[in-house]
């Protein structure tokens, strides 16, 4: 085999190599935020398949769109009780933005809440909605 096809296939294998990895697959009711250059770029909620630019853009996150049940567990006056939380992302953006983990921003929220006897209150919606989150259920493990 001649020198240039050897070198059109590695050439060829490397470049299927440097672009396959950039086509995302979105699902249906999934998100995701987009960075180009380390800027914020995008959101995308609409199911398919995008290509991102190599070594120019990057998925920062990526968020089911569907109210999440989540287990609290808190100590409270030596006492172990545990919460069940319904939520649901509606501002990806600034729920990726809003903290480095913003899940557990959000559980730190609900929490000290619960310690101070506000969780019933409209103070925690607005909270959890600077965060991109919409609470739907907070309510004791029984």
């Amino acid at each position: 085999m001649p020198t240039e096809i050897i070198a059109a296939l590695i050439f060829a294998a490397l470049l299927m190599l440097f672009l396959v990895p950039n086509f995302i697959h979105i699902k249906p009711n999934e998100a995701i935020v987009i960075e180009r250059l380390g800027s914020f770029l995008k959101v995308i909620d609409q199911p398919g398949v995008i290509f991102l630019i190599p070594l120019v853009d990057r998925v920062i996150q990526r968020e089911n769109l569907l109210p999440q049940t989540r287990e609290l567990t808190l100590i409270k006056d030596n006492n172990s009780c545990v919460y069940m939380v319904t939520y649901a992302v509606v501002d990806i953006k600034m729920f990726c933005y809003a903290a480095t983990e913003s899940s557990r921003y959000m559980e730190d929220i609900i929490k000290k809440s619960i310690l101070e006897d506000q969780h019933h209150s409209q103070n925690l919606n607005e909270e959890l909605l600077n965060i991109g989150i919409k609470l739907i259920k907070l309510q004791p493990n029984k």
